[in-house]
């Protein structure tokens, strides 16, 4: 497997060895792809691009959104796809954010180009693994090891309900409606894959707008339900690993204690994966903008003085945005 450095945030492709993803032959376990997701490169990013290369137990790869433009990813497999994929594979595309509406299309992008996986694994960048190690997806892999694995693992999986926001679009093609929580940490088995491709292909052929794709929150869940696929949550495998306080929790989410690389507490000990976390440059960004956008700069001024920071480019980015702050309360 592909070994990385930690990389600062002064990262170059000169930092990165090149070495290719490797697999050594495992009998006992199933064949597993693991697909890191993103649309950028940042420090978060490649902070658990580094931790999912700790482990022969799967092949790594990095399936890339590049609908703005190509993103290069250096010394790995890159899966690339775009906006425009979706009309290619036969799926509807009427959607303003389909890449995000419908996470799932970028499994299928992907397996397409590596295919014969008997499972697929798609994590989002913005996933962060507690313990700072791939043992949680080793272990899960472990699981599906078993007799009789699931067919579809997901953050949570149960009967939706009525007023769900995603329920009404689903009904219409689903008898009973599932839950699965979002798409951060999704496994799913090859001939899953295959079904729900073809359910997917099927619902393009009667798509005419936005309100006819079903959220792939609803779809999988659903679609495997009746096909006869088995579906589980995470928590039926690995008892505890998912808490849904701090696994894209509800709103008012930003909250550096709980979201920044590096910073957050996880006081629960069975509690193996988290989401969203942001590197500082990232988080930054997004929280500047919301109090901007707020015309409340004074909470993030205080939030900017209880950020701890170990790197001398993190002192100084928070002395930059202390400066625009004092400037746009001054003009």
């Amino acid at each position: 497997m592909v070994v990385v450095p930690f990389v600062e945030d002064t990262m170059t492709e000169e930092s990165l060895k090149m070495q290719g993803p490797t697999r050594k032959p495992n009998s006992r376990n199933p064949r597993v792809a693991v697909i890191l997701r993103t649309h950028l490169l940042n420090e978060k990013f490649y902070d658990l691009l580094d931790i999912l290369s700790r482990s022969e137990m799967y092949d790594l790869f990095v399936a890339v959104d590049e609908t703005a433009g190509v993103v290069k990813v250096p010394n790995y497999k890159k899966l690339p796809h775009t906006v425009d994929s979706a009309r290619n594979f036969g799926l509807c595309p009427n959607h303003p954010n389909i890449l995000w509406h419908c996470c799932d299309y970028a499994l299928y992008f992907s397996a397409a180009q590596i295919q014969g996986y008997q499972y697929y694994i798609m994590i989002e960048y913005d996933v962060d693994f507690v313990r700072r190690s791939p043992e949680f997806v080793e272990r899960l892999i472990s699981e599906l090891s078993k007799p009789a694995p699931p067919d579809f693992v997901a953050a949570a999986f149960h009967q939706a309900s009525p007023d769900w926001c995603w329920t009404e679009a689903a009904a219409r093609q689903f008898s009973v409606v599932y839950y699965t929580s979002i798409f951060a940490f999704v496994a799913v088995s090859g001939r899953a894959l295959n079904y729900l491709l073809e359910r997917r292909k099927r619902e393009a052929r009667d798509c005419h707008s936005a309100q006819d794709i079903v959220n792939c929150e609803a779809f999988c869940g659903s679609a495997l339900a009746e096909g006869g696929y088995s579906c589980v949550s995470m928590n039926e495998l690995i008892d505890g690993a998912v808490n849904f306080s701090t696994f894209h929790p509800p709103v008012p989410v930003l909250s550096h204690s709980q979201y920044l690389l590096n910073q957050y507490i996880v006081s629960d000990p069975k509690i193996e994966i988290i989401h969203p976390v942001y590197d500082l440059r990232h988080y930054l960004e997004k929280q500047f903008k919301k109090f901007r956008d707020l015309r409340q700069l004074d909470p993030f001024v205080t939030e900017l003085k209880q950020i701890r920071t170990t790197r001398t480019w993190e002192a100084d980015l928070i002395s930059d945005y202390r400066r625009i702050c004092l400037e746009l309360e001054e003009s």
